[in-house]
């Protein structure tokens, strides 16, 4: 997820989302390492750390049950991988239902392997 998520977000964005998140909840990760300011290295780039924080902070806030009060949304539909035609919900049951069968027959259950 992390990759797929670093791939559609430029670096910009990613550091604005740890920005917002820190902020609002800077009191519940302030015994944390998320709050850390992330600096580019010779192994990775500053926004994979970045991300890396945001998702552990989700991951942390969502364990301690302090999620609820917060909703996520897509603000620019226009980015979204599907347009408006494309919501059609049987659709898209239908389209989930043929990849879980391609994906069965390209991985064996848990008991073959």
């Amino acid at each position: 997820m992390a990759r797929v998520v670093c791939n559609f977000y430029t670096s910009t964005e990613i550091t604005e989302v740890k920005k917002c998140v820190t902020s609002l909840f800077e009191d519940r990760l302030s015994d944390s390492l998320y709050l850390t300011e992330r600096r580019s290295s010779t192994s990775r780039p500053a926004h994979e750390a970045e991300l890396d924080d945001v998702l552990g902070a989700i991951d942390l806030l969502g364990a301690k049950d302090m999620l609820k009060s917060v909703a996520f949304a897509a603000v620019n539909l226009t980015r979204l991988p599907y347009g408006p035609e494309e919501t059609n919900f049987c659709a898209i049951a239908d389209r989930q239902f043929e990849l879980s069968a391609s994906l069965s027959q390209l991985i064996p259950p848990r008991w073959m392997r």
